[in-house]
């Protein structure tokens, strides 16, 4: 009431006089006062404790960015998103390494015992004599001397051996030459079947190739003939 009132004479125009403004400002004033009395800084309508930051009352009105600063803001958000991206690929390349090195370092280990088991092995098993591998003149039960009169070499070994082997020995390397001798293949395999054709494809005298000219010279008189 009281906002608008009849002015101009008797023109008829309605306009809002200086009473009415300060009725507004008093009314906006008023209800302002009131708001701040029913939710204080730090305390809700329920009693329980807010912080001042949360009071719908104290706080202020959220400007929502455009233009220059929104596309200012996206890009410091792409930026940062880029780097926590390009973070957790550093991370997971460096427990890949390290999972690496592990491995690496379990196969070596791994490797040495494996060796050392080995050796241990080699050593607990008694040497025979003639058994092995032939090793010139370092089998012990071999005995050398030189020929004064012809300058050569004697080798004198105990009875029954043959060359550097003893007769246990020799009886284990011809069981293995039998054996590897009943998978031979005797079959020939033709690696490349174009070559075959080629070569079935061209003269030959007494299973020789021909050379190329005189091929051409003997297919015209075969067909000639």
């Amino acid at each position: 009431y009281g906002e608008w009132v009849v002015a101009g004479g008797s023109n008829g125009t309605h306009g809002p006089t200086i009473m009415g403004q300060q009725q507004q400002q008093q009314q906006s004033y008023h209800h302002h006062h009131q708001q701040q009395q029913a939710y204080p800084a730090g305390i809700h309508v329920s009693g329980k404790r807010i912080p001042p930051s949360s009071n719908p009352a104290t706080q202020p009105p959220q400007q929502r960015k455009s233009g220059i600063g929104a596309s200012l803001e996206q890009a410091e958000q792409r930026k940062r998103t880029e780097q926590e991206l390009k973070e957790q690929k550093r991370r997971e390349k460096e427990r890949k390494a390290q999972e690496r090195r592990e491995r690496k370092e379990r196969k070596q280990q791994e490797k040495a015992a494996a060796a050392k088991t080995a050796a241990e092995e080699d050593n607990e098993v008694e040497h025979i004599s003639g058994c092995g591998r032939p090793r010139t003149l370092s089998d012990p039960n071999l005995k050398t001397n030189v020929d004064a009169a012809t300058g050569l070499l004697e080798v004198e070994r105990p009875d029954g051996w043959v060359g550097a082997y003893s007769p246990e020995s020799r009886k284990v390397r011809l069981e293995r030459f039998m054996e590897k001798r009943k998978h031979r293949v005797w079959q020939q395999t033709v690696t490349y079947s174009v070559r075959k054709n080629f070569a079935d494809s061209r003269l030959r005298v007494k299973g020789r190739f021909v050379k190329k000219e005189d091929e051409m010279i003997m297919r015209e008189l075969m067909s000639l003939t």
